[in-house]
């Protein structure tokens, strides 16, 4: 075989990139947006909601715009807030904010949050299988300055989901639909 010499640099780095172990965490995490009229949300979302206000663990959770739910790997809900300092504030610093959280009680399981929004079912099996975190954050369209803690902190983790291992899926509610 005659080899050219300016084919035998790109031979060797096709060859150690071959070889080379690759992290392809940001192209496998997972980050929807949504936007629901307050009509789609009264008939898929809130019964959801309503339903588990019956179950004695979560008599004491309110519901209140913006809210956000936080699965871990497993599945396990390990965080639930209504107060969008707070969760703006562990978003910020997932995953370490999650170290060491056990399930908590809250109002929608893993499974449920699939179930209620047609968008985010699309993703259910990907998400499933990837074993990231999942927050399932519920904020209001247009935005609200009450609700801008939250709402940047899950913009900017939408700009880091690969790097945290995390998925992103959010209702932004039209309270003029």
């Amino acid at each position: 075989m005659n080899w050219k010499p300016a084919l035998l640099p790109i031979f060797a780095a096709l060859l150690i990139a071959l070889c080379t172990p690759t992290s392809f965490a940001a192209e496998d995490s997972i980050y929807i947006t949504t936007v629901l009229k307050f009509a789609d949300f009264s008939k898929n979302v809130l019964p959801l909601f309503e339903k588990k206000k019956s179950d004695d663990a979560v008599k004491n959770v309110t519901f209140r715009l913006p809210c956000i739910m936080v699965y871990n790997p497993a599945g396990v809900l390990i965080y639930y807030g209504s107060d969008p300092i707070a969760n703006g504030s562990f978003l910020n610093h997932l995953p370490e904010s999650a170290v060491g959280r056990t399930l908590t009680n809250g109002l929608l399981q893993r499974n449920e949050v699939f179930a209620a929004v047609p968008d985010f079912a699309k993703a259910k099996d990907t998400i499933k299988s990837d074993h990231h975190y999942l927050v399932f954050a519920l904020t209001q369209f247009p935005s609200h300055p009450m609700c801008l803690p939250q709402d940047s902190a899950v913009r900017a983790l939408r700009q880091r989901v690969g790097a945290a291992s995390v998925d992103v899926l959010q209702i932004a509610l039209d309270m003029k639909g």
